[in-house]
């Protein structure tokens, strides 16, 4: 049924961008069950998630509609009272975390730091401190009081870091945190009370969820522009460089306070819309990439500057080096016909470099003092 149903899809997006608007979507569900309210469909679409999108990814609506999505929430051991190598649930957590980013994130090379980030925010006892304070407000500072899986439920909120953008997406649901809950009751011996050391460690678990389930949507939506830059004219001739600050902004809220980042990509933004950056662009830096002087810049010309400034990137967080093919696809995707193909005027090649200046932005982010102390 889901193919028959992905196939319908399919026969509406005729530019094969893997998009749909709302309006199509509604229409397609219409034809599929006749039956169908208004009411039923704005339930659908708040319980999928795309209530407030404007364009849906349709492979992930029929994917989540016949839960053959991929599997990006933590599996919980079947006998979480033996733990496994004497680790707590949440380091667990961490390595199936990573493998399931690794296998459905293939073009993100900065999977182990990103997770070894979570790792250091969450042993910090900054984390363990605010879990605590949290449950001693709730307890009216009882000492002995131990947490229950409605106390989890209520805290979550508060102990976990997920930006508001992502909060829809990403935040674990009353029913995800009390399967937590249960499994470390479970190891604990089940008495469906928690001291605080063992909620901390739920917290951790649950955090890691959140990490992963951000990582996840947001190497999806990077691939999906991606897909929409190859078949939109419009788009291409944009560039990737805000898709890539807006994504660059949801990893970070991982890490730091959400009013910092925003100032922080908000200066760089700012200078990247300059009227002298695109001087300077535009004029003597396309002169020097120009090696035979024809006004334009080939991807032969253009291949040094992009893998010096991936390089430079992934050197500073600590990420795989660029390989060939995506140093050459971040040329092709903001290559458009102006100049024709394999070549670029000035405002391709502005927006190539402003791409370029975003990776190099966000690696260096931790050392920025707009973002110190981290959380």
């Amino acid at each position: 049924m889901s193919e028959q149903v992905r196939s319908s899809f399919q026969k509406w997006d005729v530019r094969g961008t893997g998009f749909i608007s709302k309006d199509e979507l509604t229409l397609l569900i219409r034809s599929l069950d006749p039956q169908i309210t208004d009411g039923e469909i704005k339930v659908l679409f708040t319980e999928a998630r795309v209530e407030g999108e404007d364009m849906v990814r349709y492979e992930r609506f029929v994917s989540w509609l016949f839960f053959d999505t991929p599997d990006v929430k933590l599996s919980l051991p079947k006998h979480p009272q033996a733990a496994i190598d004497n680790k707590p649930l949440w380091e667990v957590a961490l390595s199936s975390a990573m493998a399931s980013a690794a296998k459905y994130c293939p073009m993100c090379n900065e999977v182990e730091v990103y997770f070894g980030d979570v790792r250091s925010r969450i042993e910090k006892p900054e984390f363990a401190d605010q879990v605590q304070r949290l449950l001693a407000q709730r307890c009216n500072d009882d000492q002995t009081y131990c947490a229950t899986v409605d106390d989890s439920i209520q805290l979550a909120e508060g102990a976990l870091q997920c930006s508001s953008r992502m909060a829809a997406l990403a935040m674990p649901t009353p029913d995800e945190i009390r399967i937590a809950f249960e499994a470390h009751d479970a190891q604990v011996g089940g008495e469906g009370r928690l001291p605080v050391y063992e909620l901390v460690n739920v917290m951790r678990y649950l955090q890691v969820q959140v990490a992963l389930a951000t990582l996840t949507e947001i190497e999806s939506r990077k691939a999906a522009d991606l897909e929409l830059l190859k078949s939109n004219n419009a788009l291409r001739e944009k560039g990737l460089w805000e898709g890539a600050m807006a994504s660059a902004k949801l990893k970070a809220y991982q890490r730091y306070e959400e009013g910092a980042v925003d100032a922080y990509f908000d200066e760089v933004r700012e200078r990247l819309r300059s009227a002298a950056y695109e001087e300077h662009v535009k004029g003597p830096l396309l002169t020097k990439v120009d090696s035979d002087k024809d006004g334009k810049v080939s991807f032969i010309e253009a291949s040094g500057i992009i893998t010096s400034a991936l390089v430079c990137s992934a050197d500073l967080a600590g990420a795989k080096k660029p390989t060939t093919e995506s140093i050459r696809e971040v040329f092709d995707a903001h290559d458009t016909i102006s100049q024709g193909w394999d070549f670029m005027g000035g405002a391709e090649f502005l927006n190539l470099m402003r791409y370029l200046q975003v990776q190099i932005a966000e690696a260096m982010l931790p050392l920025s003092l707009v973002v110190k102390p981290e959380l």
